[in-house]
């Protein structure tokens, strides 16, 4: 099965990793982005900066996890649990009335 071109852009960076061209990969790059940048404007790069800014922020936010947990951790759940348990009374018809 052929692989698609995602599947290939996906799998480049893990191939460069691999053959040890990883970093000689990022040294260029980087001198890419900064003969790039160096040629915009102040106002044009300004706005590239801005504008990354806000993408970075989105990402975070999309990753940042919401729990709907009252407790903060496992361990605060299981030590509210166990003070329960301890404290309900050992029968248990009457631990159903309480």
């Amino acid at each position: 099965m052929k692989l698609t071109a995602a599947q290939k852009q996906k799998r480049y960076p893990e191939n460069l990793k691999r053959k040890g061209r990883h970093n000689t990969m990022k040294a260029k790059n980087r001198e890419r982005m900064k003969n790039i940048l160096s040629k915009l404007s102040d106002f044009q790069r300004e706005q590239y900066r801005n504008h990354n800014a806000e993408a970075r922020k989105r990402a975070r936010a999309v990753n940042k996890h919401q729990s709907n947990a009252s407790f903060g951790s496992k361990q605060s759940l299981g030590n509210s649990v166990k003070k329960m348990k301890t404290n309900l009374p050992q029968d248990p018809i009457q631990q159903s009335k309480s």
